[in-house]
């Protein structure tokens, strides 16, 4: 998820620096280039940020074997790219939003608002509480039982439907969007709505699902395509509307990591942070891709089958660690 400057530690100076809370010495741990640790975090953050398995939770926990956390000039482009995925992914329902389909926009500023308001009041007074590894491992057991958990039982078919795209026509809108919804309040799901049929309070209640996954080790993906299928929205509708609002989620990390590194220079050369944006951006479309094909398949519990074991194995990894610590 794109929250990495809300819910990591204070980045740090310089390419990679060993994480003190681990005890990197006791660690067999490979050694890279930083050359290869880079393109091998860009990977790892262009397949986490839209599978939903928690990009922040697997950078937390796989940073440690790749020599610590990149410095904030790398997360900015690592961003950037994933940000570059979802545009040219989703660009014709972007183009629909600034035309016949603005009120998306609206529904996108209300789900919104929760997780800017819990990522500000949450950076300066947690930040070291949810930089804990054992937090982590937990949390990813959390997302690994909420993907089992719900499971829709029945879904609207559109034929020839294109993930991309909700617009034209009044007709395609009826068909792809199902009826448009004028109340106040949500109808019981039936699994056939299109985003164009959340309210306020739809998209209010999606984006407290955006906040809640500021958590590290819960997926943002994962919780706001739920949060849509809890509404009754058909599975393709859920993920772009989840993916639509990433969009300001990961625009505002990233001009916070900005703020942090104005008037400062970067230790890396500019040819590797490009390279970085662009494996990020590479590997992001593809993994945004497969997401929505197993998601229309209705394979989103399949993802459960590596974040409950992992989650697990963080979890007694650190209890091993402390024991280790107090024994000590």
């Amino acid at each position: 998820m794109p929250w990495g400057s809300v819910v990591q530690p204070v980045q740090i100076e310089g390419y990679f620096k060993e994480n003190p809370r681990m005890p990197f010495e006791s660690l067999p741990l490979p050694h890279f280039s930083e050359t290869t640790r880079l393109i091998l975090l860009a990977i790892l953050q262009g397949v986490a940020e839209f599978l939903p398995i928690s990009s922040s939770g697997h950078l937390n926990v796989f940073a440690v074997f790749l020599g610590g956390q990149p410095s904030t000039f790398v997360n900015i482009a690592l961003h950037f790219g994933t940000l570059l995925s979802i545009l040219v992914y989703y660009r014709k329902r972007i183009l629909a939003m600034l035309g016949a389909d603005r009120k998306v926009i609206l529904l996108l500023i209300v789900g919104t608002i929760p997780a800017a308001v819990v990522g500000v009041v949450f950076k300066k007074t947690f930040s070291g509480f949810f930089g804990k590894f054992i937090l982590t491992g937990g949390m990813l057991f959390i997302t690994g039982l909420a993907l089992c958990t719900f499971q829709p039982k029945k879904q609207v078919k559109r034929k020839n439907l294109d993930p991309t795209n909700d617009q034209s026509t009044e007709s395609k809108k009826r068909a792809d969007h199902g009826s448009e919804t004028n109340g106040a309040s949500d109808p019981a799901p039936d699994f056939s709505r299109g985003y164009l049929d959340l309210t306020w309070k739809g998209a209010l209640f999606i984006g407290l699902f955006q906040a809640f996954a500021l958590m590290p080790g819960i997926s943002r993906s994962g919780f706001t395509i739920l949060a849509g299928l809890i509404l009754g929205m058909r599975r393709d509708s859920a993920a772009a509307f989840s993916f639509l609002l990433a969009i300001p989620a990961i625009l505002g990390a990233t001009c916070l990591e900005i703020l942090e590194v104005i008037g400062t220079q970067p230790n890396e050369p500019i040819s590797m942070v490009l390279v970085a944006a662009l494996v990020a951006f590479v590997v992001g479309l593809a993994a945004l891709a497969l997401l929505v094909k197993l998601l229309n398949q209705g394979m989103l519990h399949w993802f459960a089958l590596w974040v409950l074991p992992l989650g697990l194995v963080v979890i007694m990894w650190q209890i091993g660690v402390m024991i280790a610590q107090r024994a000590a």
